[in-house]
């Protein structure tokens, strides 16, 4: 490859990519730990041996980083959510622009294949939950640059008296992107 030559320098004009697919691979583990020490989260011993957990992640970055307008229709997020924290997890999610404010041009809807909600899990045995995060771009231009997931969450039947763990945590797994209409750069 050329040494002088710069991604930078390629610049997109309406282009139109269809049936885009791409795998983004798995995301680190949020620890119980990490979780904590985000904005807001907290985790409350109800009685004893009952907690409850309030806390959110942020998947940001996902923009495509183009400086001409970014249009789609639809998109899809599929991922599998592994919990190993004794409590059963409900989470919604939010779109985020690159300032981390809600993005009111994107409609998103959460599809789960057991709700929004994911069991009480241990390390070395997660229970799992199949989602969908499906993202509706409701004008030509998009702000959308991340995913905000909040969640709460309960000591789930049969965990009572069990703390969470430091280590302990969600993983958001086999994440793939899909835009089944594609998406057009440019005007």
């Amino acid at each position: 490859m050329d040494p002088d030559f710069n991604l930078d320098d390629i610049k997109l004009e309406g282009v139109v990519f269809r049936n885009m697919e791409v795998p983004i691979g798995s995301f680190e583990e949020l620890t119980l730990e990490t979780i904590l020490q985000g904005q807001g989260a907290s985790i409350v011993p109800l009685t004893p041996g009952v907690y409850s957990l309030d806390g959110s992640a942020i998947i940001s970055g996902i923009s495509l980083n183009f400086e001409e307008d970014l249009y789609f229709k639809d998109a899809e997020l599929h991922t599998v959510i592994l919990n190993t924290l004794p409590l059963d997890m409900n989470f919604s999610v939010t779109a985020l622009d690159a300032e981390g404010n809600v993005c009111q041009d994107v409609k998103v809807t959460l599809i789960a294949e057991k709700t929004p909600m994911i069991a009480s899990g241990k390390k070395g045995q997660p229970s799992s939950n199949p989602v969908i995060i499906k993202l509706q771009c409701e004008s030509r231009y998009t702000t959308l640059d991340g995913l905000r997931l909040d969640f709460s969450g309960k000591t789930g039947a049969g965990f009572e008296g069990e703390a969470p763990l430091p280590e302990e945590g969600i993983t958001l797994t086999q994440v793939v992107l899909k835009m089944p209409e594609g998406f057009s750069v440019g005007k």
